[in-house]
């Protein structure tokens, strides 16, 4: 195989490899966004994070969680408690 068949090769593997992580990484955010919406203290949503192991899920749940601890109701209720 020719350097440039190689080459086009991997690059069309790695472009796949990077959309379909874009996809499953979509599938997650958007799980995590509805697993978090339901939880109402910065401590729930902390301790949820302690359960995800597999890589693409933390990132998502991460993400997620930054956004959610910074709404106004959590907030609101981690003011409240100290």
């Amino acid at each position: 195989m020719s350097p440039t068949s190689q080459a086009a090769y991997w690059q069309r593997l790695l472009q796949i490899n990077q959309a379909e992580h874009q996809e499953k990484l979509e599938i997650a955010r958007t799980n995590a966004k509805k697993k978090l919406q339901t939880l109402q203290t910065d401590d729930s949503i902390l301790e949820e994070l302690k359960h995800i192991s597999y890589p693409i899920e933390e990132q998502a749940y991460r993400e997620e969680a930054v956004k959610r601890l910074a709404a106004p109701d959590v907030q609101a209720r981690s003011e409240h408690g100290l």
